[in-house]
């Protein structure tokens, strides 16, 4: 208790010169313990760029492996386009760790002149050249995103069927008008 005391009334006499030190002294351990980030490594990226996932990071090679926030790192990750969900961790002593599932686009739904890639909750990932993506279904009617998953799980009931559908209708808000590969169209009730 003495000495506590005694190292407290020193650091009060000295003013902030000492603080500044020792500050600077903890701040520079992860470095003096060779915790730098050496390593970063991304497993399941296909559709995001390297410079996208690097640039939510935010770190590089020789920064604080314990200065790393994770889950900062892994909101910017979620806030990408393509990214549906992230998991980020720090491997002591020096690498990052980062693990994407990627959406994946099931349909491309017509809004007027545009054309949006639409994942399985029927999220608009981002408008696209449809001449890229025309092996996907064509989708069109108000608010036919909403209504891709019930749509989705309606043909896997039928997977013969829903193997040949090339487009799909929201009619009315109500039902769909499918379009077979053989361009039969099937006009499914409500």
């Amino acid at each position: 208790a003495g000495g506590t005391g005694f190292a407290g009334y020193f650091v009060w006499r000295q003013g902030g010169g000492v603080i500044a030190s020792i500050g600077t002294m903890i701040s520079g351990w992860p470095q003096f313990a060779g915790m730098t980030v050496q390593d970063i490594s991304v497993e399941g990226r296909r559709l995001v760029s390297k410079e996208a996932v690097m640039a939510a990071l935010d770190v590089h090679r020789g920064d604080s492996l314990l200065k790393f926030d994770p889950r900062a790192a892994r909101a910017k990750l979620e806030s990408i386009e393509w990214v549906e969900s992230a998991i980020v961790e720090r491997r002591l002593p020096d690498a990052i760790y980062v693990k994407l599932k990627e959406r994946a686009a099931v349909a491309l739904w017509q809004r007027d002149n545009d054309f949006v890639l639409i994942d399985r909750q029927g999220r608009l990932v981002r408008t696209v050249d449809p001449n890229y993506y025309g092996y996907l279904p064509l989708i069109a009617g108000a608010g036919a995103p909403e209504q891709i998953t019930a749509l989705s799980l309606l043909l896997q009931e039928v997977p013969e069927i829903g193997r040949r559908v090339r487009a799909a209708v929201w009619v009315g808000q109500r039902r769909w008008n499918i379009t077979l590969d053989n361009l039969v169209q099937v006009m499914l009730p409500e």
